[in-house]
């Protein structure tokens, strides 16, 4: 027999004693995937969808922010000066409807359509 055969048989030879020896330490007992993972934090509540998301955490800043929008905080009590000057009504910009068109004709004066 050539030497590439025995190298061959040598080869077939380790992957059977490989094989063998992982069958034989194997435990005989089935284990799915899933005994792995943590149990199931879900209650029937729970909307669906939303079975991995913390909704306890979601409460707890919902009712932050709004107790921060309601401005009963350390920084906002009656007695700051700089929220009473400060301006809190911000007026919104006006809509524009020509800003494209004075935008265009401003800086893209060089170029055609098709560019």
């Amino acid at each position: 027999m050539p030497l590439w055969g025995w190298i061959l048989c040598a080869g077939i030879g380790a992957v059977v004693a490989i094989s063998v020896a992982q069958y034989r330490t194997h435990s005989r007992t089935y284990r799915p995937l899933t005994s792995r993972q943590p149990a199931r934090r879900a209650t029937p509540d729970t909307p669906l969808g939303m079975e991995a998301m913390d909704i306890a955490a979601v409460n707890k800043v919902t009712r932050r922010n709004e107790a921060l929008e309601r401005g009963h905080t350390n920084w906002t009590r009656k007695s700051s000066t700089q929220t009473d000057v400060a301006e809190t009504d911000i007026q919104p910009l006006a809509d524009d409807e020509t800003y494209a068109t004075r935008f265009h004709a401003a800086f893209m004066k060089n170029k055609g359509r098709e560019q």
